[in-house]
């Protein structure tokens, strides 16, 4: 079968030297912003949601490189010449910049601070959780080590054992996962080398990529692109994932988007039935000034229980 062989691969390739680094333990929902709720809605995939917390950040409407920094912890040193240090309960505040962490290493410019302990960063939609890291006040460039990230508008998270964000605002992961399930379902992830996320440009792309299906590998791919907003972009979107008696352990969708024009679209619906085989579906919509409508047609190449 088609999983198999490409299960094969993977396994192949990660003995040549593509294997990962551990990455770092799973955190509690709460600490990931997620807040359930008691149905679903028609807009929403899971019981749950991320929300970010309201915060106060006096000049959130300035630039990092306009705004000053508010600094506290329980303990403070501001030696005449030298580093400042914070401990205990720190926070850190400049522009949309929010910061929390056990203990601070500010540089005497105060442009440079080294970080430990329960490091959380908030920066508009993005939520960084990490045991250590090092932030650029004055660029927003950011490295943290063993961390955990949430994307709030885009329903994304995961964890990286290595995590940079640019000055340009691109995400850099090195041993990462990237999953849409809540916090506590483990029904898929994609599991990388490297990721990198561009949120201007809505797209990310992920190296030597193996994608998990209850923390079993079913695919992989050397490279692979796939949209991280709700513009409409070519590439795949998440994955869907269901269970039946009827057609064996799982039933797994990875659909690929095309993005033709802005009044017809295309997607391509393959399909991995454990019970039945492959199977490829593909569906056209169009819009027009007058009338819509969509064309679907699915072909199941080989049924393995009813051949």
């Amino acid at each position: 079968m088609l999983c198999v062989r490409l299960l094969s691969l993977l396994l192949l390739l990660s003995t040549s030297g593509i294997a990962l680094a551990q990455r770092p333990a799973s955190l509690p929902a709460q600490w990931l912003d997620w807040q359930t709720l008691d149905h679903l809605t028609a807009d929403r995939l899971c019981y749950g949601q991320y929300v970010a917390p309201v915060l106060d950040r006096p000049e959130a409407h300035l630039p990092l490189d306009q705004a000053r920094l508010f600094a506290q912890g329980r303990e403070a040193y501001y030696p005449a010449q030298g580093d400042a240090r914070l401990i205990g309960d720190v926070r850190l505040r400049k522009g949309p910049l929010y910061l929390t962490a056990d203990q601070a290493q500010i540089n005497q410019a105060r442009t440079q601070a080294q970080l430990q302990g329960q490091l959380v960063v908030r920066d508009n939609d993005l939520l960084l959780r990490a045991e250590e890291g090092h932030y650029d006040l004055q660029t927003g460039e950011m490295q943290l080590f063993s961390g955990h990230y949430v994307f709030h508008d885009q329903h994304l998270r995961g964890s990286a054992w290595q995590l940079r964000q640019t000055a340009d605002d691109r995400v850099e992961l090195v041993d990462a996962s990237l999953t849409s399930c809540a916090p506590d379902d483990r029904a898929w992830q994609l599991v990388a080398g490297r990721i990198h996320l561009n949120r201007e440009s809505g797209f990310g792309d992920a190296y030597h990529v193996r994608l998990e299906v209850r923390e079993v590998p079913v695919f992989y791919w050397p490279w692979l692109r796939f949209p991280i907003d709700d513009q409409r972009h070519t590439g795949f979107l998440y994955p869907d994932l269901a269970y039946s008696h009827k057609n064996g352990a799982y039933d797994l969708v990875f659909p690929f988007y095309w993005n033709l024009a802005p009044h017809y679209d295309m997607t391509f619906y393959p399909r991995q039935i454990s019970d039945r085989g492959s199977m490829l579906g593909t569906e056209l919509r169009y819009l027009q000034p007058r009338d819509q409508g969509e064309v679907f047609y699915a072909f199941l190449l080989s049924d393995d229980r009813y051949h």
